[in-house]
């Protein structure tokens, strides 16, 4: 199921490749995640020695990626709260790393607040979408899809660091495992749908809507 979950994310990132002159930002971004995404999974499973290396980066650069993508979907507007929160988790991911890791029933560990936020900003995506009609059909426009494979993903994933935390047996990291790659291949083709949909309608498509 790994396996399949990592070779998902070539899905997206072939789409990708076409979408790299588009004018929007946030789709490179997206790319860029899709790209960082497999190339972590490919350590991971084939190098697990350097595990606990690649996997900090990885989070923090999926971070970086995603609020920078977010920064562009809202036009700029909220640039100081995105710069704030990346370098307020910088900070917090450093000191985790270094002092806080053996503490993590203590201390949420940076994935879990990074999921919150990606959480906090897509649903608030909803909402800036909803307020000021930014497209007339919602299933062709490109950053309602990515912005729904967000939300599932890091929901759901809220959801299995919380239950990892309480239940240790192997039975249920067993579970846990199927059902988060199950949420990374689902995340990945909502992030294909929404690159399909850009290169489709590309003419068709502003940012103002269709």
């Amino acid at each position: 199921m790994s396996h399949v979950s990592m070779y998902s994310a070539l899905i997206p990132i072939f789409l990708g490749i076409f979408i790299l002159k588009n004018r929007e930002k946030y789709l490179i971004f997206i790319f860029i995640l899709a790209v960082v995404s497999f190339l972590s999974d490919v350590m991971s499973l084939n190098h697990p020695n350097y595990r606990n290396i690649v996997l900090p980066v990885y989070r923090y650069t999926q971070l970086f990626l995603i609020l920078s993508a977010y920064n562009f979907l809202f036009k700029n507007v909220y640039q100081r709260t995105i710069i704030f929160l990346l370098g307020g988790l910088l900070i917090y991911a450093v000191l985790y790393y270094a002092y806080l890791e053996n503490l993590a029933r203590t201390f949420p560990s940076i994935r879990t607040l990074s999921s919150f936020v990606f959480l906090l900003a897509s649903l608030f995506y909803f909402y800036y979408l909803h307020k000021n009609l930014l497209a007339k059909n919602l299933l062709l426009f490109p950053p309602f899809w990515l912005n729904v494979g967000v939300l599932i993903y890091f929901a759901g994933n809220i959801f299995l660091n919380v239950a990892i935390n309480i239940f240790t047996m192997h039975k249920v990291y067993v579970i846990y495992m199927i059902v988060h790659s199950s949420l990374n291949i689902l995340k990945n083709l909502l992030f294909a749908t929404s690159f399909f949909i850009a290169i489709k309608y590309s003419k068709r498509i502003t940012y103002n809507g269709i």
